[in-house]
């Protein structure tokens, strides 16, 4: 916003606050500048955020701790340019086109996000998406559950 002004893309917050956010939580209720630019929509139907998604330039996740990290998943899948914090799960999950970032270096965030933006990130959405459609279905889901449950039974 300060770079862009009212042209600055709109920045959706999805889903609810995490833990030890307060600080950014303090600053995007007290910064004029960020209003009508960044927005928090939590409370989502399925139905509405897969709308939300396939209306994105790009899915950013710069967390500092993940479980599986479900939204990165879902955005590879829907062939959505993604720029992630470069932690455990997201190294194990990513495919190529992922560009993985450590969540403590804000001006290599920021350099990510603009390249994004000018469209000189690199990397084949496209068939990344198709090796993630592939990759993360039931089916698959639940043969990893049966050895899991065999394996525990014997």
């Amino acid at each position: 916003v300060e770079r862009f002004g009212n042209e600055a893309p709109a920045l959706l917050l999805i889903g609810r606050r995490g833990w030890e956010s307060e600080t950014a939580v303090d600053l995007l209720e007290r910064c004029e500048q960020l209003k009508g630019h960044v927005f928090e929509l939590g409370g989502l139907s399925n139905d509405s955020l897969q709308e939300l998604m396939a209306g994105a330039s790009g899915c950013l996740m710069p967390s500092l701790v993940e479980g599986f990290s479900l939204p990165m998943v879902e955005a590879m899948a829907m062939g959505i340019p993604t720029i992630a914090s470069d932690i455990s799960v997201h190294r194990e999950l990513a495919e190529p086109s992922v560009r993985l970032v450590d969540p403590l270096d804000g001006p290599t965030w920021i350099q990510a996000i603009m390249s994004q933006a000018d469209g000189s990130c690199d990397g084949n959405m496209a068939s990344d998406a198709q090796r993630a459609q592939a990759t993360y279905t039931w089916e698959n889901h639940f043969r990893v559950l049966e050895s899991v449950l065999v394996g525990a039974r014997e």
